[in-house]
């Protein structure tokens, strides 16, 4: 966590932002050149790392979030013209802003990093999509000390836990699933495990679980 706050900090001092700040999105949104735009952008963020992800691939993920802006409103909103309430889970809504961003990846002629098409898996790939059921359920479960509760409306119940390699090893301990390979029919069914605890918010059982793998490796 130390070292993703030390790399927003540094990504929004570059971008001359404060972390409270619309002022810089304000100005991505107003400005009409996309190319224009990606070139002031990777000169500002020009050398930046974060693990295997570099400077072009955060312009690359602002350019997205840009056309979002842009064309829905918000990120929430671009989400929300996917999602539908009966649905098991966000499965459908998350393919779509996937889709969608592959294809607009495709459409701004901007060439980020190699390892920039992991931002970019989805259900539809089988992928666990750690990285954007993480982002999800930071921003739809309620605010809690640990989630943000930043969108409404979606309802807790229709995420997918956050399965990585640990959280894995320690759901086929608890029987949580006997899947022998980790992919999105392993997180949905851990997922379903965990609603016959809490049928209305089962990820509310996250936190516990990675604590837990987290002890378990400290002690190996």
């Amino acid at each position: 966590m130390k070292q993703i706050i030390r790399s927003l900090e540094t990504a929004l001092g570059r971008l001359g932002a404060a972390p409270d700040s619309t002022s810089l999105v304000e100005r991505w949104t107003k400005t009409s050149d996309e190319a224009e735009l990606a070139n002031a952008l990777l000169k500002s963020l020009k050398g930046f790392a974060h693990r295997v992800y570099v400077d072009r691939d955060l312009v690359m993920v602002l350019l997205l979030y840009r056309r979002s802006r842009l064309e829905f409103g918000s990120m929430e909103n671009h989400f929300r013209s996917h999602y539908r309430a009966e649905d098991e889970t966000i499965e459908r809504a998350l393919s779509g802003i996937v889709e969608d961003y592959r294809r607009w990846s495709r459409e701004i002629g901007f060439r980020p990093g190699p390892f920039f098409k992991h931002m970019l898996n989805s259900p539809e790939q089988k992928s666990v999509c750690k990285r954007w059921v993480m982002f999800l359920k930071w921003v739809i479960r309620p605010d809690d000390g640990i989630d943000l509760g930043l969108w409404s409306g979606i309802r807790p119940d229709q995420l997918i836990i956050p399965l990585d390699t640990h959280l894995f090893s320690i759901s086929r301990r608890l029987r949580l699933t006997r899947k022998k390979t980790a992919n999105w029919a392993t997180a949905v069914e851990v997922t379903r495990g965990l609603k016959k605890l809490d049928a209305e918010d089962p990820l509310k059982f996250d936190f516990s679980l990675c604590r837990l793998g987290m002890a378990k490796r400290r002690t190996d």
